[in-house]
């Protein structure tokens, strides 16, 4: 009771108050990471702290508390580490909101960059999730607008594929033929899957004033990637035309009355 009460007592102190960000260079494997944020919070170091061991452990798979000269110690192998040239974004620190972006490189039986993103509550140092923000029924009818803007994207790209076809043209970045074939193959399977309609929780998403992002999954493969003119999907979604659709949570994130 009495660690619950000072939890308590902590978020209190740390009302409205915004994050200081300092660049840390974890060791001694530097070559790993380009650079990655410490959260300082001067009147509450126990929300900084969660938000630093969220991002450490779910980054980097270090224990709370780890030491910064051993925090890439869990994804560095002999072979070949897990993840390189990680570098890190500010998107947004507010009085209530921290999102932060991610760029590396992950490798796996083979290596490719991607981007991953982080919201946190600046009041309790909690990861937010769009299921914190929106009720049942805005979670379904966000999730079918996004998956409807994938579909049109990827219709509207093979329809511009099926026109270079059947004119014998180049594509609109001088694909030719073979390269346009592979790609309409792909955007027909990837629309195909795709009429299954994806799960919100899946899809990646970033906070910024008064919207909304949310990343969905490319068409291709690593194989294919190159020959992908769409990669990765982006639906934008601005708050005030959604807040019928907010949790009381997520109506006291955005402010909204």
């Amino acid at each position: 009771m009495k660690q619950i009460l000072l939890f308590l007592f902590y978020c209190a102190s740390a009302l409205g108050q915004k994050a200081q960000i300092q660049d840390i260079h974890p060791g001694p494997y530097t070559q790993l990471v380009e650079s990655f944020p410490k959260i300082v919070m001067e009147k509450s170091s126990v929300i900084a702290q969660k938000i630093n061991d969220t991002l450490q452990s779910e980054l980097f798979k270090a224990k709370p508390g780890t030491a910064e000269e051993h925090l890439l110690d869990e994804i560095r192998t002999d072979a070949m580490p897990m993840l390189r040239d990680v570098s890190y974004k500010l998107i947004l620190n507010d009085d209530r909101i921290l999102c932060l972006e991610f760029n590396m490189e992950g490798c796996g039986a083979y290596c490719e960059y991607f981007t991953c993103y982080y919201t946190f509550d600046l009041n309790n140092g909690q990861k937010i999730m769009p299921d914190d923000l929106f009720t049942e029924s805005g979670l379904k009818k966000l999730t079918a607008k996004i998956n409807t803007d994938k579909v049109n994207k990827i219709k509207r790209q093979l329809l511009e594929i099926n026109k270079s076809l059947n004119t014998n043209s180049k594509g609109p970045n001088g694909e030719n033929r073979n390269t346009l074939n592979e790609m309409l193959v792909m955007y027909k399977n990837c629309l195909q899957y795709q009429a299954e309609d994806g799960d919100l929780s899946d899809y990646k998403f970033a906070v910024n004033p008064g919207k909304l992002y949310f990343y969905t999954e490319r068409c291709s493969a690593h194989v294919n990637r190159a020959i992908d003119e769409l990669d990765e999907f982006v639906y934008e979604l601005e708050i005030k035309y959604w807040t019928s659709y907010l949790t009381p949570y997520g109506k006291s994130i955005f402010a909204v009355k």
